[in-house]
């Protein structure tokens, strides 16, 4: 897993802009959220494998 110590900023891409969010409670709050989801996510391996499942259940 990615360990990430003290960030000095995050970058938001959104759909026609993007954001850096800089202020140190947004900063901790992002980089609580993005150690959550690393925990969650499958790995690649699985990752592959779903999606190849679900495009194959999209095919019928």
């Amino acid at each position: 897993m990615l360990s990430l110590s003290k960030l000095d900023f995050v970058h938001v891409e959104l759909m026609t802009s993007d954001v850096y969010v800089e202020d140190e409670v947004s900063v901790t709050e992002y980089s609580a959220a993005y150690d959550v989801l690393a925990e969650l996510a499958y790995p690649p391996e699985r990752s592959r494998e779903t999606i190849a499942g679900l495009m194959e259940s999209l095919k019928r």
